[in-house]
């Protein structure tokens, strides 16, 4: 609530003034909007750099151990040190930080845009959001950049589905953080439940050839023939 208070009474004025200036009535509109999605962000960044990121991995852990999928965390704590070296603060400054800073500013400029721009940055950032959310399973799970990218690919209607009603709670001026861990218990639980189709999706697309591949092996068999209809027309 703090962060609400703190930006309503500094960013906000100037915000809807611009926007109202620049696109009407309609304008204040939008920063209002704006002003509760640029609370929440900044809510949020501020817990995870705290702690809140610690907390949601131990709970998210213990929902799947109660719903039966504990197999996970078991088969991770086996295979993986569970300790996680902290990063520098001139890493996260430079990694984290900067890039929150411009992405903030890229979505304060298109929540200029009457009416619509607001719910365009809640689109974009939904199904980011729901990766975010669900980023705890891909560490648990051990999987590879490519992996990652494959599941993403696959489930991403669904983490903007899950996005778009997170970022809405979330949004709630003094309830950011309870909702925060609601929605990351909502997240273990869908996890707990299709965590045998997700690991059945991953088993058979990793057996699939990419398409690359197919494109490499189609290429070399055409050079193949093209060599043997070479040497028998030498031979003739």
């Amino acid at each position: 609530m703090g962060v609400f208070l703190l930006l309503a009474v500094t960013i906000f004025p100037i915000y809807a003034f611009v926007t109202t200036m620049v696109t009407g009535p309609f304008g204040l509109i939008s920063a209002i909007i704006t002003l509760f999605l640029l609370s929440r962000q900044l809510t949020v960044w501020l817990l995870n750099i705290v702690f809140i990121r610690q907390v949601q991995a131990s709970i998210f852990d213990t929902v799947l151990k109660k719903e039966g999928a504990g197999d996970i965390v078991i088969r991770h704590e086996f295979m993986h040190s569970r300790y996680t070296p902290k990063k520098p603060m001139q890493h996260r400054f430079y990694y984290q930080f900067l890039p929150f800073i411009s992405r903030e500013v890229f979505y304060i400029l298109l929540g200029i845009i009457p009416l619509v721009g607001p719910f365009i940055v809640i689109f974009i950032q939904a199904p980011i959001k729901g990766y975010k959310t669900h980023k705890h399973y891909y560490h648990l799970m051990m999987w590879n950049y490519v992996q990652i990218n494959r599941f993403y690919k696959e489930y991403q209607p669904d983490y903007t589905a899950f996005g778009i009603g997170a970022l809405l709670l979330e949004m709630v001026p003094g309830l950011t953080v309870f909702f925060m861990f609601t929605n990351n218990i909502g997240m273990a639980l869908w996890t707990a439940r299709y965590h045998k189709d997700f690991e059945d999706f991953m088993r058979d697309s990793s057996d699939k050839p990419s398409e690359k591949a197919k494109e490499m092996e189609l290429w070399l068999n055409a050079l193949k023939d093209d060599k043997s209809t070479h040497r028998a027309d030498v031979t003739q």
